[in-house]
């Protein structure tokens, strides 16, 4: 059947609803929280500490998006096919 769509709106499949939870909350929610135990630490480490954190975040990012795009464990997760 067909749709009209807007720019914004796109059609999902029902792996994709799957995936997703359909709407009932569920799916995938990913936290990162690292845990630094920073006491006794000089003040002027702190700009370093976020600098790192925010550093393997992006690497974590990284290896998520590589792992969906290739097909490996992760593509499962958001409805991709492996």
């Amino acid at each position: 059947m067909p749709a009209i769509l807007n720019n914004d709106e796109t059609v999902l499949t029902p792996g994709q609803m799957r995936a997703l939870g359909n709407g009932n909350g569920g799916g995938i929610a990913l936290t990162y929280a690292p845990r630094i135990d920073a006491r006794g630490a000089d003040v002027g480490v702190l700009p370093r500490i976020m600098k790192e954190i925010d550093r393997s975040k992006k690497e974590a990012v990284a290896m998520m998006t590589d792992q969906i795009q290739r097909g490996g464990g992760m593509a499962s997760v958001v409805g991709r096919r492996r």
